[in-house]
């Protein structure tokens, strides 16, 4: 887009990359300015290459210098800002993060889908930033549009606000005024490592006309939008925000979600009666069972000394095929326990219980996904996974920090915020492939 809007006039002084660099480097080093001065210390070094990258740039040739604070902010108004202009680089940016994310061992299937490993997943969350302009003003009441008002007086006052901000209620029950985004990153547990994949912007609440509000359903988008790169990506995992409805387009797309289940108004564990399953022992029905979803997993109902019992269920093998209609349906292998409150003739039996919902779900008004996980709360797989929720939170704050001043966000309205981020994303991804290359002994070429 930068050079298409040079076509029929004179060449850009400067590549895009030149650009992008100020960006990254106003998040090490804490602002444009310094930025500027630290892209001018080792612009010598950059110049040729970049040259040789991109010919054709003025700015770009011997005894030129780099770009000034004022050339990077029209820049970044001009071209960064416009809706179309972001959306494309956004695009590529996705691209890009994911490749580099493959290429250091992610979602390279380590593990399988009954047993993943964390580097075969995502993880996402929710995030607001807090707006650059506050809404609360002690003893005013915010109007619309900037006007504030003093409940005793009736005076009405101007003050700046921005737009896109919303006020949004977190889990912690804190509802902070701000920009908020859904953000998909990943990790292998090695230390500096973590990587960020896609980010998506949230609308404000109460705005009917801005994007879908939920940002469990943004992060499913988004990390759609990666795994059209990194097919390998098995699943996601999220806090309970992530819903029936998420996991079932999570399964639509060979993926799996990975959150606790929710709990009923008593703080209880959620139970829903699957239906009756017949058991098979070598290809012969032995018998039926009634099976119970029970806190996101499998159980069956024993009578033993005149009391139902419920007994859990061992699953084994995991399987998705691949279907027109649905996208996907997810399966796992269930096998009878050798429990003595069962009878000895149904003990190692098994039956293959399906986790996606079914039409016959649909037709009774029945949610499968929101009562039943492919790995349930207590199993090995989920403990191993869930442990990626902290540092999804930490990543969070790492992001706060890097925002001047105050940890609030550098710019009004998501025009601005969302290029931060973009850089951001590069400037911590950058930092991660150097963590990686040194792990294995490699010296990176640029720090």
């Amino acid at each position: 887009s930068h050079k298409s809007r040079s076509q029929g006039g004179r060449v850009a002084e400067y590549p895009p990359a030149v650009f992008l660099a100020i960006g990254v480097l106003s998040v090490s080093a804490g602002g444009t300015r310094a930025a500027v001065r630290a892209l001018a210390d080792m612009w010598d070094s950059l110049r040729k290459p970049l040259d040789e990258i991109d010919p054709g740039h003025v700015g770009l040739k011997r005894h030129s210098g780099p770009p000034s604070r004022d050339q990077y902010v029209r820049y970044d108004t001009t071209y960064l800002r416009d809706e179309d202009n972001y959306a494309a680089l956004h695009e590529v940016a996705v691209e890009k993060f994911t490749q580099a994310a493959t290429g250091i061992g992610y979602f390279a299937k380590t593990g399988t889908t009954a047993d993943p490993n964390v580097s075969d997943v995502a993880f996402g969350d929710g995030c607001v930033f807090k707006a650059r302009m506050g809404l609360e003003r002690k003893g005013l009441k915010h109007l619309d549009e900037g006007e504030w008002g003093d409940p005793t007086t009736g005076e009405i006052t101007e003050r700046p606000w921005d737009p896109d901000a919303g006020v949004f209620t977190q889990g912690d029950n804190t509802r902070p005024y701000g920009l908020k985004y859904s953000i998909i990153g990943a990790y292998n547990g090695h230390p500096g490592e973590r990587m960020i994949l896609n980010f998506g912007q949230l609308g404000v609440v109460g705005n009917d006309n801005t994007q879908d509000h939920s940002e469990a359903a943004k992060s499913v988008q988004l990390l759609t939008e990666v795994q059209r790169h990194a097919p390998g990506v098995a699943g996601l995992v999220y806090d309970r925000a992530l819903q029936g409805r998420h996991h079932t387009a999570l399964y639509q797309q060979g993926m799996f979600g990975v959150s606790k289940v929710h709990r009923t108004k008593d703080k209880l564990p959620k139970s829903a009666v699957l239906g009756p399953h017949d058991l098979k022992r070598d290809g012969n029905v032995v018998g039926t069972v009634d099976v119970v979803a029970f806190d996101g997993a499998p159980y069956l109902y024993a009578t033993a000394a005149g009391k139902r019992h419920l007994v859990a269920l061992e699953t084994t093998k995991a399987t998705k095929c691949k279907n027109r209609s649905t996208g996907y349906r997810w399966y796992r292998t269930c096998k009878v326990p050798c429990d003595p409150r069962i009878p000895v003739a149904l003990h190692g039996s098994e039956f293959r219980l399906r986790y996606d919902n079914t039409n016959e779900d649909y037709k009774r008004g029945f949610n499968r996904a929101e009562n039943l996980r492919f790995h349930p709360e207590g199993t090995d797989p989920f403990e191993r996974l869930i442990k990626l929720r902290a540092p999804s939170e930490s990543l969070n704050a790492l992001i706060k920090n890097h925002l001047v001043p105050h940890r609030r966000a550098p710019a009004i309205g998501h025009s601005g915020m969302r290029v931060h981020l973009l850089y951001q994303t590069l400037y911590h991804n950058h930092r991660a492939t150097i963590a990686h290359g040194l792990r294995h002994g490699k010296q990176p070429l640029i720090t």
